[in-house]
C-alpha cells in the first residue's frame, strides 16, 4: 500500500498537473479567456467585477477570473461574511449568539 501524501503535497501535486494542463491551453480562448482565469479550475481565481456589468477592458490581460459565472463574487462575499459571523458566534453564549445573528428587521420571538 502506498501512503497518503500530505495535503500540502497533494495540493502541490494538482497545482502542477494544473499548470501542466494549462500550458497546453491558448490564452484568449473559451477555456482560458483570462490570465486571471487560469486558477479557475482549482477555486484559487478571484471573479471579475467588471465582465458581466461594462465589460472588462483589460479582456484576455485580465488578472482576475473571466470563467466565473455572474454574482460569483458576491456569492463568496457572502459566504464570507457568514463564516466570519459564525466564528463570533461560536465564542458566544446562546443569547448572546441569537441576537447576533438576527438581521435587522428580523424579530425573535423566545418560546
Amino acid at each position: 500500500l502506498a501512503t497518503p501524501l500530505p495535503s500540502e503535497r497533494l495540493e502541490e501535486v494538482a497545482i502542477q498537473s494544473l499548470q501542466a494542463a494549462l500550458g497546453k491551453l491558448e490564452l484568449g480562448t473559451a477555456e482560458l479567456p483570462s490570465v486571471g482565469s487560469m486558477g479557475h479550475a482549482l477555486g484559487r481565481c478571484k471573479p471579475c467585477a467588471f465582465l458581466y456589468k461594462d465589460g472588462c477592458q483589460a479582456a484576455i490581460d485580465c488578472h482576475f477570473c473571466h470563467i466565473c459565472e455572474d454574482g460569483e463574487k458576491k456569492r463568496r462575499k457572502r459566504e464570507h461574511r457568514a463564516a466570519k459571523r459564525a466564528v463570533v458566534v461560536a465564542g458566544m453564549s446562546e443569547g448572546m449568539a441569537t441576537q447576533a445573528l438576527l438581521q435587522p428587521g428580523d424579530h425573535y420571538a423566545p418560546l
